[in-house]
């Protein structure tokens, strides 16, 4: 099983997490390796254990966002999250919901629905890659 969510960049050839710096509003690509001092990262003050290094887009050889979608019970749902051998599935809209609240899924907020279930009462997850800043997709990722 394969889950995988949020932004990433390949940069020097290594993948990284992407994020924006929510107080100085630069994008960095972020490590948990000490290592990566050598490489000019410093550590990130508001996240210990994260070192971060300011990037631009032409910096970054790919630049792509993965979601993590799970076909439980015939039906494919966003998967929010996967810990201790559960998976929190969201469905999120007015179509589809009927469905998603016969399965069980509970009403959160404006149509989104939420749903604890074990890992082997899934199907198949499937993680879907869409590129970001008009930069290519890094061979091997699949968009949808």
């Amino acid at each position: 099983m394969e889950f995988k969510k949020g932004k990433f960049a390949i940069y020097h050839g290594k993948e990284y997490v992407l994020e924006m710096d929510p107080v100085t509003r630069e994008d960095v690509v972020v490590t948990d390796d000490p290592a990566a001092i050598s490489l000019g990262f410093s550590p990130w003050d508001d996240y210990p254990g994260d070192y971060k290094k300011v990037v631009k887009k032409e910096d970054v050889e790919y630049a792509y966002e993965c979601k993590t979608y799970a076909v439980y019970r015939g039906r494919s749902f966003y998967v929010e999250n996967v810990s201790d051998n559960m998976v929190l599935l969201a469905h999120f809209g007015l179509e589809g919901s009927d469905e998603a609240l016969a399965l069980g899924f509970t009403f959160v907020d404006r149509w989104e629905f939420t749903q604890k279930v074990q890992v082997d009462q899934i199907e198949e997850f499937r993680v879907v890659t869409s590129q970001i800043w008009d930069l290519p997709m890094p061979h091997g990722h699949q968009g949808e």
